[in-house]
């Protein structure tokens, strides 16, 4: 795709297209919106972003002459966009989604009001965005055909699912149609309808990293336990978040993490017998063979959940032997799965120097439950003996490298800081 460049001043002109210039509009108040365009592509082309875990609160508007017809304002302008710092855009640009019929909502092509300050072959100046079903139906598909196949946006409950997002780099058709990896699907929550999503701090749960700490340095993570800032979700029990695991100052892998933005790390264990954790950014960053790559962590029930259309009943059902589950107050994820996005390139596991997967499990121990932080083997406190990469031995280790150390019969890889 060429990049089309235009000034913002002109490009504002064209923010909320879709509206008629007749139309007054009338506040509604604060809704939620999830978003579908944006947040997914953020980090692209390295890796793509679940945008349920960045959730934010918006000004919803509705047209007085047209009911059903609302507006966001300015979604990628406002101070509680999760990724404000990468819009180059400073212009009011808002998004209108024209629900008049509730079982097939439309999103007309118009400017998004964001401008990614690093602008890729997807991220143009403007950036369009649209929805699939208004994309299909001006290719020529019936709203029939359309919803049929799944790919009708619909207002339900104070809640419009913004199905299959499209974006494109203006409001012609043939510029439309594209999409992000992994199918992320937005939604905008009404505010007459809803309250917003609401957590509660917990405290300080203790992680215990088998999803990248334990291939990072090919060591038991058990023996790297750290505290993290733990939310339960209102009205909600069960539904958990980590705040921020991998930029806590407790987190050996800090010196290592290349990302500072924000991350949470979403847990559904509503049913503890069956433990979800969909693809999702982990928070971390680091060279893969001198290439930069942001780390997506999850489990085998949420890739099947996010990814397959599975539901927790058949993940029970049909793979009973192999399901995560929450017990005394600890989640315990035997297989953790690790990736560069949330579907092409998720799903790999760590393994050693002998190309054997580790099989060292993910454990979050809830606040006031005894992780066991200082249990290790009893000749963990034998001196050590560094070697480096080769298989040297080295006298003296210096801080920014990586060594083997071997302590009596336990070997590991460590970073030195």
């Amino acid at each position: 795709m060429k990049h089309l460049y235009l000034s913002f001043a002109i490009a504002a002109l064209l923010c909320g297209s879709s509206a008629r210039a007749e139309d007054t509009w009338k506040s509604l108040g604060t809704g939620q919106f999830t978003d579908g365009w944006v947040t997914p592509g953020i980090f692209a082309p390295a890796s793509y972003t679940d945008p349920a875990a960045y959730t934010y609160e918006v000004e919803v508007l509705e047209s007085t002459e047209t009911p059903g017809l609302y507006k966001i304002r300015n979604p990628y302008t406002t101070d509680d966009f999760p990724f404000l710092s990468k819009n180059a855009a400073t212009e009011p640009c808002d998004i209108v989604i024209d629900a008049t019929d509730p079982t097939f909502v439309r999103i007309a092509p118009q400017n998004s009001g964001f401008v990614c300050t690093s602008l890729t072959v997807n991220f143009t100046d403007p950036f369009y965005v649209c929805n699939a079903g208004w994309y299909f139906e001006a290719e020529g598909n019936s709203v029939e055909a359309i919803k049929n196949y799944g790919y009708a946006s619909t207002l339900s409950d104070g809640v419009i699912e913004i199905v299959s997002p499209r974006f494109g780099k203006s409001a012609l058709a043939s510029d439309q149609g594209y999409n992000w990896q992994g199918e992320y699907n937005g939604r905008l929550v009404l505010p007459a309808d809803t309250q917003p999503d609401t957590w509660t701090e917990l405290g300080k749960c203790t992680f215990q990293d088998g999803f990248i700490l334990a291939g990072w340095y090919l060591t038991d993570p058990a023996r790297y336990k750290w505290k993290v800032p733990i939310e339960e979700k209102d009205g909600t029990p069960g539904l958990y978040r980590l705040i921020n695991p991998y930029l806590v100052a407790d987190n050996p892998m800090l010196s290592v993490n290349i990302n500072t933005g924000n991350a949470y790390i979403l847990v559904d264990a509503t049913d503890p017998d069956v433990v979800v954790i969909t693809p999702q950014f982990s928070g971390f960053a680091g060279s893969v063979n001198q290439v930069d790559r942001n780390f997506y962590i999850g489990n085998m029930a949420g890739s099947l959940v996010a990814n397959e259309n599975w539901t927790k009943d058949e993940i029970k059902q049909y793979l009973p032997g192999r399901c995560d589950t929450m017990a005394g107050g600890i989640i315990t994820i035997n297989s953790p799965l690790y990736g560069f996005d949330a579907f092409y390139e998720f799903g790999y596991v760590w393994t050693d120097y002998d190309d054997q997967p580790l099989t060292y499990p993910a454990k979050i121990f809830m606040p006031g439950v005894d992780a066991g932080v200082a249990d290790v083997v009893a000749d963990t406190d034998a001196p050590g003996e560094y070697f480096n990469l080769q298989g040297m031995r080295v006298a003296e280790p210096v801080p920014g490298a990586v060594y083997i150390v071997r302590r009596g019969s336990h070997t590991e890889k460590v970073f030195i800081r």
